[in-house]
């Protein structure tokens, strides 16, 4: 291929590389994939391809900051079209988006799985500072408009409520990426104790903790959500619609 030598072009290249990277890491594992690999389906030599990105680390960092920015602006502009929320409906509403995000994103979240154990033991802290001030100041907007939409849910809350929405798909995430043989091992011993349904126990464990947490406040600020004992109210969005507006 030819060298780059624009900023455009080098853009351009940068790019190239990241989606032949994703695409390879749909069908094989973070530590299965090489570096020669991905120079060899963007045509580049592997020479080229450190100059661009100094470890496969830094590679693949890049690309969950890229599907976390395409993720943000996603739900950003759902948002936009939504002028206010109950609890009941800011419940329906987050979960709708995280099954979205279980649904529609394994990339995603094999990336997020790796990220504190893999990817950040081997790039450089600027690199990592930037990408993590970037992150925090899409969520302070993101919280912003939750919580212009949901009058009185303090950003704590909500702050809280993603926290604890990462932690639950890592984990299970976690939990459910056991080897083959390991799975194939658990079926013949009828151990269904071991086995992890990824999406249905971490939208099941969000739901409950979701509910405790809006409840408790909804208690003490004088707001309301369903106890369960009330007709529940439809979603405000399907899960396409939501995502896609």
């Amino acid at each position: 291929m030819k060298r780059a030598t624009t900023d455009q072009a080098k853009a351009k290249k940068a790019t190239l590389i990241l989606q032949k990277a994703y695409e390879l890491y749909e069908s094989t594992t973070f530590h299965e994939l090489k570096m020669v690999d991905i120079a060899k389906a963007a045509q580049v030599s592997k020479g080229t391809l450190f100059n661009y990105f100094p470890s496969k680390e830094a590679l693949f960092m890049e690309i969950l900051f890229e599907e976390y920015r395409k993720r943000m602006t996603l739900v950003e502009d759902n948002l936009s079209q939504i002028e206010t929320m109950t609890l009941v409906e800011f419940q329906d509403w987050f979960l709708q988006g995280m099954a979205y995000v279980l649904d529609h994103e394994p990339v995603y979240i094999r990336l997020i799985m790796i990220k504190n154990t893999i990817l950040e033991q081997n790039i450089r802290l600027e690199v990592a500072m930037k990408d993590k001030v970037e992150m925090h100041d899409s969520l302070v907007r993101l919280t912003t408009m939750i919580c212009q939409r949901v009058p009185g849910l303090p950003p704590e809350v909500v702050g809280e409520l993603y926290n604890v929405q990462n932690a639950l798909l890592i984990g299970f995430a976690s939990m459910a990426n056991m080897p083959k043989s390991i799975e194939e091992g658990i079926e013949v011993h009828n151990l269904d104790g071991f086995k992890v349904d990824l999406k249905g126990q971490s939208l099941a464990a969000m739901a409950a903790y979701m509910k405790g947490v809006l409840a408790d406040y909804g208690q003490d600020k004088r707001l309301r959500i369903d106890d369960g004992e009330t007709e529940k109210k439809e979603p405000v969005l399907t899960l396409e619609e939501f995502m896609m507006g």
